[in-house]
């Protein structure tokens, strides 16, 4: 009897020690009360509006920048319409693009991480890719003379769909390699040609080699 308690408590402290835990808070995009909590932009004008501006347009929350409750299998997601108009450029596609980010992560040097995001892009017509897709993960120091954060490190993730309008899981490891970050996010960046992408269910989690 003993024998047998003592490998079931081995086998469920080994469980924990290879549970994923994933430090990116809602990163399948589920919570939030008007757009996903956890997420969105440096520039905000007010508790519930998220402006991003590019050098032609803005980009604006339930206009350009959605939460989709039906395009994702697993719930909601997030939507960027690149190919809504910005000022006098044909779509957003064509100035700089969008971006997404989440809020800081305490992250650890020379720690290995997997990342991974699942993405949907669909062009104009429906039968094409549309934007490209680029997702970071952008670490970050601290300036105590300047009391400010700024960038140290960044590694990015480039996704290429498999199939137009289907979702695909795109993935990357990496290691922070500077001594100095401190904190990091996940910025999610899409940029011409014009169409629509979808992203949900991303994930950082670390690797214990």
């Amino acid at each position: 009897m003993r024998t047998k308690i003592f490998i079931l408590l081995f086998l469920q402290v080994t469980a924990l020690a290879y549970c994923e835990v994933n430090l990116v808070p809602n990163g399948d995009f589920e919570n939030g009360r008007l757009m996903p909590a956890h997420w969105g932009s440096n520039a905000r004008k007010d508790s519930t509006v998220q402006v991003y501006e590019s050098a032609k347009g803005k980009v604006i929350e339930d206009k350009n920048l959605l939460w989709n409750k039906t395009e994702s299998p697993t719930g909601r997601c997030v939507e960027f319409r690149l190919n809504e108009p910005a000022k006098q450029w044909t779509s957003i596609a064509a100035t700089s693009g969008m971006e997404y980010e989440s809020e800081y992560i305490p992250c650890a040097y020379n720690q290995k991480y997997k990342l991974s995001i699942d993405i949907k892009s669909v062009g104009i017509s429906g039968k094409e890719n549309g934007p490209k897709v680029i997702v970071f993960v952008k670490a970050y120091g601290y300036d105590k003379k300047k009391m400010k954060s700024f960038e140290v490190y960044r590694a990015p993730m480039h996704c290429y769909p498999e199939n137009p309008g289907d979702w695909s899981t795109c993935s990357r490891t990496f290691k922070i390699k500077v001594s100095t970050a401190q904190k990091m996010k996940v910025v999610v960046y899409a940029y011409w040609p014009k169409g629509v992408v979808y992203f949900d269910n991303v994930r950082l989690i670390e690797i214990n080699e």
